[in-house]
């Protein structure tokens, strides 16, 4: 084993230490389906996704629908197979508006029928402007309710919106 695989191996293990340290810190989300880890089922349903908020006082990290600027989100996507929930929400949040984060961790999970949400919150590394990404997507930073208007606005109020308001 060379020394990036030494590296990597590490940063694995670091990885999977801090998410366990951060389910065992979750708060209490009984409502709307959020649950706690100790009735979390670790096999992942196919869909399963994570989504990301990135706050910056009043405002969170939103990106739009490619080809409707107007239909804003959150950050997130499906999981990948190999990838933990955390890493799927990390990489999607940098591949669709280019921000570094730091301090990611759970706030909860919400069940959407077969589906299984991971609903995770970070800070941002930097600054992140207004720009269309590489994907034709505006990446933007908006009121919470602006998300609670597009295509995932009924998820957004049921379960974003009182995440945000912790």
């Amino acid at each position: 084993m060379n020394t990036h695989d030494n590296v990597s191996a590490t940063k694995q293990k670091q990885r999977a230490a801090y998410e366990q340290l951060m389910w065992s810190a979750l708060p209490v989300m009984k409502a709307r389906g959020m649950r706690k880890k100790q009735n979390y089922d670790s096999s992942l349903p196919a869909g399963s996704a994570s989504v990301i908020i990135v706050c910056q006082g009043d405002l969170i990290l939103a990106v739009s629908r490619r080809d409707d600027h107007s239909d804003l989100g959150l950050p997130g996507g499906k999981i990948e197979a190999g990838e933990t929930p955390l890493t799927a929400a990390c990489r999607e949040a940098v591949e669709e508006t280019g921000a570094t984060l730091c301090n990611p961790f759970l706030i909860g999970i919400a069940d959407v029928g077969a589906i299984k949400v991971f609903i995770y919150r970070a800070e941002i590394f930097g600054d992140v402007q207004e720009h269309v990404n590489s994907e034709g997507a505006l990446v933007k930073w908006v009121l919470p309710e602006v998300i609670c208007n597009g295509s995932f606005g009924k998820f957004n109020t049921e379960f974003i919106m009182p995440a945000i308001a912790r």
